[in-house]
């Protein structure tokens, strides 16, 4: 039985290919000995090299050509974003002193607010005058703070804790 089509080149596609004549040779001396057409030793005498120098350079190849073969990512590659121009750059860094200016500016006043309830325009809580306490503790109570009653819903006193966020609570 006859093989039909073309006769394969094997390492004759090497001489088509763009590089340096010394470098086709090489790559030619290693295919021809994979294929058995060349013995390693008649291509380190051709190539003036030792076997061990032939050896590695011929591993380094095939590592190369292996990762050459790997799947890359599919479709085409992103474009990168285009840069702004310098007149946007200009006018967001203006922006962003602006948007810090503007944040010291509230956070000086929510501490003068937290200090300084008077002057945040809070109203200030009228003095109570304090009922005796009964003499007689149920039983469930289980100490003087037990006794307070709750304040009513609605009340503009100050809250506990001084009425003002932390920086954790106000962001």
């Amino acid at each position: 039985m006859t093989k039909l089509g073309r006769k394969p080149q094997g390492a004759a596609l090497v001489a088509a290919l763009p590089g340096s004549e010394h470098t086709k040779r090489r790559l030619t001396l290693f295919l021809q000995t994979m294929s058995g057409q060349c013995s390693v030793g008649e291509a380190c005498r051709e190539l003036d090299i030792c076997e061990s120098r032939f050896f590695a350079q011929r591993a380094e190849w095939l590592e190369e050509s292996l990762a050459l073969l790997e799947p890359g990512s599919p479709g085409r590659p992103a474009k990168p974003a285009p840069l702004p121009e310098p007149a946007e750059v200009d006018a967001l860094r203006k922006r962003v002193r602006e948007l810090e200016h503007r944040l010291t500016v509230a956070e000086a006043r929510s501490d003068l607010a937290c200090s300084l309830p008077r002057l945040a325009g809070e109203p200030l809580s009228e003095k109570k005058s304090r009922r005796p306490r009964s003499r007689a503790v149920s039983a469930s109570s289980s100490g003087p703070t037990a006794a307070r009653l709750p304040t009513a819903a609605g009340t503009t006193g100050p809250q506990p804790g001084g009425g003002c966020l932390s920086d954790r609570e106000a962001t």
